[in-house]
């Protein structure tokens, strides 16, 4: 397994065969079919809805104060951007009213925001977490808005199954038994994602698998008075600020 930085280089690992099978958002890798390549091909899907937030600076309190400000998202046209242009169109915001600043990923996206080099960052999990105890907040908490999108797919190119099919299958099936465990074996589900996140407690780790079952169920909300947004708003402040008691220690300090 290899990490290669969403967005156009993920697609360029994929199409050049550096890679068999990647797990890549829709949007990066429809382009090259648009353009006329035909080899890649959907073969599964993860996660149906974006979990992204926008996270900024204490001054920044509302999605509108966003205008004319520097959005950072890890590459034009990945999940971070796209969620980003969903999100603030729902508020009224069009893409030419912000910039869109390239980071990276999703280290670096925080790392610009601390270094003051953008006024806000699309982060999710647990990264938004990182962002959260350095004393930004959430302009835009994303789950809210429940975005349909293809966020998470499994990528593969149709010479690759003409020659491996059987081993295409198999990776397959063993991803079918592994969203099994996940759903049906918490314990062991979050043991795994703490140890591959290098928490050394399970909390922020039951946070990310809380966000991420939230693309695969409707959840029924109570009605809250006042601003719905800032009622959301507040809903993920106070479970930011109970995973950060849980945490109770300093592995998120970002050296300035």
């Amino acid at each position: 397994m290899v990490f290669v930085t969403p967005g156009a280089p993920s697609v360029a690992a994929i199409l050049s065969g550096d890679s068999e099978v990647a797990v890549i958002g829709a949007a990066s890798i429809t382009r090259p079919w648009v353009q006329g390549n035909k080899d890649p091909v959907f073969v599964g899907e993860i996660k149906s809805l974006l979990t992204h937030s926008i996270i900024a600076k204490p001054d920044i309190k509302r999605p509108e104060q966003l205008k004319g400000k520097r959005i950072g998202v890890s590459r034009i046209g990945s999940n971070p951007h796209y969620f980003a242009v969903q999100a603030l169109r729902h508020f009224g915001i069009e893409s030419r009213e912000v910039s869109y600043i390239q980071a990276g990923g999703a280290p670096e996206t925080l790392a610009a925001l601390v270094a003051q080099g953008i006024d806000a960052a699309v982060l999710t999990v647990p990264t938004d977490a990182q962002a959260l105890k350095l004393g930004y907040h959430y302009v835009v908490y994303g789950p809210d808005l429940k975005i349909a999108y293809a966020a998470t797919t499994l990528i593969t190119r149709r010479s690759i199954i003409a020659k491996r099919g059987p081993v295409i299958g198999r990776f397959m099936r063993a991803m079918a038994e592994t969203a099994k465990i996940m759903h049906t074996d918490k314990d062991l589900t979050f043991k795994i994602l703490g140890k591959v996140s290098a928490h050394r407690r399970s909390s922020i780790a039951r946070r990310e698998l809380q966000c991420r079952n939230q693309s695969a169920r409707a959840e029924t909300r109570s009605q809250t008075r006042g601003n719905p947004v800032d009622a959301r708003r507040d809903r993920a402040h106070r479970a930011a600020r109970q995973d950060r008691q849980a945490a109770g220690d300093d592995r998120y300090a970002l050296s300035r």
